[in-house]
């Protein structure tokens, strides 16, 4: 019967765990220390500014499982003048950071340390960023309002022209270019998507104005509609989405599509300088940690949409040093909106068919088959490497694509630099899979033991396919300095399935994962029955392993490296352009920039962006930001922790489904 203790210990796991699903459900870093933001001064400033300092909560969380922000704000008038700014204070009640007092000569920063051991490439990037917030005014932010309730204030002031009561008539005039106007009581608003002018007039006709949002500095657009356009990138929902959002919220829809394309045209620029600054400081880094300025990188393609149909194609070379950051980018694509819209036009207005062919830029940058557009790409990108970051990519980690070497061998970009092919060890240990899948087919009208073929129940299925695999990746990665352990590693895998309990072969198992060692440590007996495969089956896919497992084959994976990096900068570039939609070449260059600083930087880099873009962060823009991280931090986190509670404890990975299968062929992805 389990003892008291052994329950105390199963009780305390399950409390955490489902804190830390909580925590994570709510993006808040669930652990006390994880983080803090630490105030930053400025030397040359002439009185002290108060001290902004942001942390988790220690020892008490809040009650309700819903966490509501409030925001209270000490004023004693509606109007204030700018001394009145200066003093003035607002309380932010958040449910992940303790109360924050903010004032408006402050200048809080963001940072981020961690004293946690469990450091992994996210941290190790996102460790140095730090933004400083400048707000002049205390009250920079956006809070939605019900025009109702905004009228009934407005009903309890006295107007400044007649000293009475205000009281008026309310129309609505529509924005230029619509026909129709609508008349409302008391409130005048000219609306440019989510820009209002709104024009309080009193029955004596004295008039006060109010816009809802500022000019952004050095252009026509209003700064809301940047930040909406800008969150609709962010969150990868586009224009539509945005408009079904503020349908929902009861609010007045986006600028239309034209002025929203418009404005990514507007905010791409910006966002493109920003990515080539990524990359730059990127690079300086890899030098710096590589100490040569002739590379290892890995490089791999990706496509918005799978097959060889594909619009849109991205080419990424990514350092292979801890922390791994984006080098060098390059977007292909084979389809232009502008001409392609311009079609329509083209036999009724020939002139003005010719003027927007001449005059526009062009998306397209491509043409050929779309599975060519990482070989392309891949070329582009390491011939001007010297042009562009005075560096060589002299090792190349790559996957099977049998066609970059060739591409890069036959047109060599340096001319005194015969690069090297590292074999991504990943998509290596694939072979095992996909040659025991060749196997199994090929046997599949062959008699062994009395059935056909060697599928089914006890004999080689879906998921013995992929365990095997996975051995075969840990027997490589394991030993990737050392032929001779490789060799054996990877021999150990037949031994141990083909083991009986009258025959055991594992001279060369590793105890940490071996049972029968671990038996035979402890004496314990060991039924071979439970894992082994029969010997016959064995013996009929032998073939894979002599060939997947000699010392020729294995040289290859010597030193290999992987392209996970690659994988991970996919996953973020497809959170921002979605493969279910379809994507612009302006939408895609603009996803590209956010991909690249987000990836090599973190979300809080974008701060400046929005400073550039806006003529402010923000306050509330910064603390979104660096939430983000945060959770991006902790997750790693906790996958760090799990890997490494599992290498302690020799376990295996859980048990693969059946639906998993080798995904990946040339042109997919």
């Amino acid at each position: 019967m389990p003892s008291k203790r052994k329950f105390s210990r199963q009780r305390t796991s399950t409390l955490l765990r489902h804190h830390v699903h909580d925590a994570l459900k709510e993006n808040i870093p669930p652990f006390d220390g994880l983080s803090s933001i630490e105030p930053s001064f400025s030397s040359n400033d002439v009185t002290p500014r108060s001290v902004l300092t942001l942390k988790r909560h220690s020892t008490t969380r809040s009650p309700s499982p819903i966490h509501a922000k409030a925001l209270s704000i000490d004023t004693s008038s509606s109007r204030l003048s700018r001394a009145d700014q200066a003093s003035t204070s607002m309380t932010f009640s958040t449910p992940s950071f303790s109360r924050l007092s903010l004032s408006s000569n402050q200048t809080p920063s963001f940072t981020r340390f961690s004293s946690d051991s469990h450091r992994g490439a996210s941290l190790e990037k996102l460790q140095t960023v730090s933004v400083s917030v400048e707000d002049e005014a205390p009250f920079d932010f956006y809070q939605m309002v019900h025009i109702q309730s905004l009228l009934n204030v407005v009903k309890q002031m006295i107007c400044p022209s007649c000293h009475e009561m205000w009281h008026g008539n309310m129309s609505v005039k529509k924005r230029e270019g619509e026909k129709s106007s609508t008349v409302f009581k008391s409130i005048l608003i000219s609306a440019v998507g989510l820009f209002a002018s709104i024009e309080f007039m009193c029955q004596c006709s004295h008039i006060i104005n109010m816009s809802t949002s500022p000019q952004a500095p050095n252009s026509r657009h209003r700064e809301i509609n940047l930040r909406a356009t800008t969150g609709a990138l962010l969150s990868g929902i586009g224009h539509s989405g945005l408009c079904k959002l503020l349908s929902a919220l009861n609010s007045p829809p986006p600028v239309d599509e034209d002025n929203f394309t418009e404005t990514l045209r507007h905010i791409e620029p910006i966002l493109s300088s920003f990515k080539v600054a990524a990359m730059s400081s990127a690079v300086e880094e890899a030098v710096t940690k590589q100490g040569t300025r002739d590379l290892t990188v890995s490089g791999d393609g990706s496509w918005q949409k799978r097959g060889f149909s594909s619009t849109h194609g991205v080419v990424a070379v990514i350092s292979s040093n801890c922390g791994a950051k984006v080098l060098d980018i390059e977007r292909l694509s084979k389809r232009c909106t502008i001409c392609q819209g311009a079609l329509s036009i083209k036999l009724k207005n020939p002139e003005k068919y010719q003027m927007i062919m001449t005059q526009h830029e062009c998306q397209t940058n491509f043409s050929g088959a779309s599975g060519s557009m990482e070989v392309n790409g891949l070329h582009a990108i390491f011939k001007r490497s010297v042009e562009r970051h005075n560096v060589r990519y002299a090792k190349y980690i790559g996957d099977g694509d049998a066609k970059v070497v060739p591409r890069l061998t036959e047109d060599p970009p340096y001319s005194d630099l015969q690069i090297q092919k590292l074999e991504d060890l990943n998509h290596f240990a694939k072979k095992m899979y996909n040659r025991l899948d060749k196997r199994k087919k090929e046997l599949k009208g062959q008699v062994i033991e009395g059935r056909k073929g060697i599928g089914g129940l006890g004999r080689i299925t879906e998921a013995v396919m992929v365990k095997l695999k996975w051995y075969y990746c840990t027997a490589i990665t394991s030993n990737k300095t050392d032929l001779e352990m490789m060799y054996q590693a990877a021999w150990a895998i037949f031994k141990h399935k083909i083991s009986t309990n009258s025959d055991p072969h594992h001279e060369w198992c590793d105890p940490k994962f071996c049972g029968y060692i671990k038996a035979k440590l402890t004496r314990q007996p060991y039924d071979h029955t439970r894992h082994a495969i029969s010997p016959a089956i064995m013996e009929a896919i032998k073939p894979v392993f002599e060939e997947l497992c000699s010392r020729e084959v294995l040289t290859r994976a010597l030193n290999g490296a992987s392209q996970n990096s690659n994988e991970a900068f996919h996953s973020v570039l497809w959170t921002f352009a979605p493969k279910n939609r379809y994507t612009s070449g302006t939408i895609m260059d603009a996803c590209v920039s956010i991909a690249v600083v987000v990836f090599n930087e973190g979300y809080l880099s974008l701060g400046p962006f929005f400073r550039q873009l806006c003529g402010s962060v923000g306050v509330y823009t910064s603390f979104g930001l660096n939430r983000l991280d945060q959770g991006r931090i902790q997750r790693e986190r906790l996958k760090l922790r799990r890997k490494e509670e599992r290498q302690q404890q020799g376990i295996k990975p859980p048990e693969v489904e059946e639906e998993e299968t080798d995904d990946y062929r040339a042109g997919e992805y």
